[in-house]
């Protein structure tokens, strides 16, 4: 099952991956990020988190009933 659980690609992929994991374990109420820094530059991890905030959230915003 472990193979299946990491949220990579596109928004749009990471949404829709989102979307079949919410429906194969019958819903859930919450999505934690985990982030493991190596590195003194944060550019790559904050344009992640932006990515996630602003183009994946409003896309399964509905699985929660949260407002976009």
């Amino acid at each position: 099952m472990a193979d299946h659980l990491w949220l990579i690609g596109s928004p749009d992929t990471v949404a829709e991956k989102i979307h079949r994991l919410y429906g194969d374990v019958g819903g859930f109420g919450g999505l934690l990020m985990l982030v493991y820094d190596q590195s003194e530059n944060n550019a790559a991890w904050e344009h992640s988190t932006r990515l996630l905030a602003n183009k994946v959230m409003p896309q399964v915003a509905e699985l929660t009933g949260a407002a976009a």
